[in-house]
């Protein structure tokens, strides 16, 4: 590599841009339900419902989605992450009352952002050996820098143009991330 120093895989930005993408719309989600809450009259008890459902959905599906990516390819399974998180953003937008959020955040976000973190390890380890963790350190700064920059953006969104507009925004974001992520692996 020039410069002295390892130069960074394709993979391994690939890797780095979908947690990016997925953890920065992760954190942006808990936002978004209470805009959605606040707009529809509903308690912020209730607000933050399709957030516990996503995490437990989380938990409860790691395992099997862990085994996944014994038996699929790893290029596959984070497209299909970004693909999920898009149909999650998808059902927010489309979104009358609280349950079509709880679907949205307890399928599609939760199954979606645990193939894209399941993934990154996943892959890294099978691609990297002897120099798993500096590939492991610069991925996962990605998710880092994702939710940098998205909290401010859906701080902003939800104020200027509402809970909706930032779930387009979002699902876009996670649209492009998937494909430029993809691109990136060959």
């Amino acid at each position: 590599a020039s410069g002295g120093g390892p130069r960074l895989p394709r993979p391994g930005r690939a890797r780095c841009l979908v947690g990016g993408v997925a953890s920065g719309v992760r954190y942006a989600c808990p936002a978004v339900s209470v805009a959605f809450a606040k707009e529809v009259g509903l308690s912020r008890t209730l607000a933050v419902t399709p957030w516990t459902m996503f995490l437990v959905v989380t938990a409860v599906a790691s395992p099997l989605l862990g085994r996944a990516y014994d038996e699929w390819a790893d290029r596959d399974l984070l497209t299909a992450s970004m693909v999920l998180l898009a149909a999650g953003w998808l059902a927010v937008y489309l979104a009358r009352d609280i349950s079509l959020v709880i679907l949205a955040y307890a399928v599609f976000m939760a199954l979606g952002l645990q193939l894209s973190f399941i993934g990154t390890s996943t892959a890294i380890a099978r691609r990297y050996a002897g120099m798993s963790g500096l590939a492991l350190g610069i991925a996962y700064a990605g998710p880092g820098i994702g939710v940098a920059i998205a909290l401010p953006i859906a701080g902003g969104l939800l104020q200027t143009a509402g809970w909706r507009s930032a779930s387009l925004v979002f699902l876009a974001t996670c649209l492009v991330g998937g494909a430029v992520g993809r691109a990136e692996e060959h």
